[in-house]
């Protein structure tokens, strides 16, 4: 303990001998006389000296010990603040994805879990960085650990009490949309992809390197599940990276027409993020365009299918 702390408790065990010895001549001077005695000589000094004698070692052993206590308690508390804070960081490092900082699979779908548990509705995106492992191959994992971190960035800001983002593994990253109408849902799935595709790194070798992203979307209705939901998303996913892979847009407008006609067919045949039905009309489209015979039926009752342009 510290000097002024000792002198602290030195000064109030005195105070308490004195108040003792105070109590003591009060109840002697209006007790003995009552009984026939006289409080004087030995008598007058035992009641000074008794308690004195007895209450202020008493008292410094109390106050040392009440000390310690406190301070022991204050310790504690301290303690468990400090082992609060450690939990609640380990807690936001588990569900946290190290590279992005989004959130990691396993907590965006508890995430997305809760929300359906509390009847809530949005849109559900699913993402996927275009030709990812040609990035990492040609400039490098440390150019393809930038592109990651740039694109959870964008993700980040899209982010708030409701909203979230995560990294689904890999080069796939998942947000969850609340309360965003179905109809703004191609708006939102453009405005995200355009600016992905701002993005520009610097690999190494000091070349640029621009990056692109595929989108999938569905829409969650109260109660939806999860899972289901999310495998909807990627599945309009995959139909967006197919129908980019077999070219049909360079085809079309490769093809001698009215520019009228060509910027109608390329909005036709750009990215679809929806169902195979709208696969389905590219491919007959472009067979038609090319001297072929086809036909498809052009209408979808899938009312979660979103095509994004």
């Amino acid at each position: 303990m510290t000097v002024v702390l000792m002198r602290r408790i030195v000064e109030k065990s005195i105070l308490t001998g004195l108040l003792s010895v105070l109590a003591s001549l009060v109840l002697s001077f209006s007790i003995v006389p009552l009984l026939g005695g006289q409080v004087a000589g030995a008598g007058l000094f035992m009641t000074i000296f008794c308690p004195l004698a007895i209450s202020i070692p008493a008292s410094a052993l109390h106050f040392t010990q009440s000390e310690r206590v406190r301070r022991a308690e204050a310790a504690t508390k301290e303690a468990l603040n400090e082992l609060a804070d450690a939990y609640h960081t380990l807690f936001l490092q588990s569900r946290t994805d190290g590279l992005t900082g989004i959130l990691t699979r396993s907590a965006f779908m508890e995430d997305l879990a809760m929300t359906s548990q509390q009847g809530g509705v949005g849109a559900l995106l699913f993402l996927d960085l275009d030709h990812f492992k040609a990035i990492n191959d040609r400039y490098g994992h440390a150019t393809g650990d930038e592109a990651l971190r740039r694109a959870g960035r964008i993700l980040a800001r899209y982010q708030s009490q409701s909203d979230f983002a995560g990294r689904l593994g890999g080069e796939e990253f998942g947000l969850f949309q609340s309360n965003l109408p179905f109809n703004q849902m191609r708006d939102r799935c453009e405005e995200i992809r355009e600016e992905i595709a701002d993005i520009v790194l610097k690999a190494p070798s000091g070349a640029q390197v621009r990056i692109s992203t595929s989108i999938g979307a569905c829409y969650c209705q109260p109660g939806f599940d999860p899972s289901g939901s999310l495998k909807a998303a990627d599945q309009n996913l995959y139909q967006a990276k197919l129908s980019a892979e077999t070219g049909l847009s360079d085809r079309i407008r490769r093809l001698p027409q009215t520019s009228c006609q060509a910027e109608e067919r390329s909005l036709l045949t750009s990215r679809c993020f929806g169902c195979d039905h709208h696969f389905r009309l590219l491919v007959a489209l472009a067979t038609l365009l090319m001297g072929g015979e086809a036909s498809v039926t052009a209408s979808c009752d899938n009312d979660d299918c979103l095509k994004v342009f």
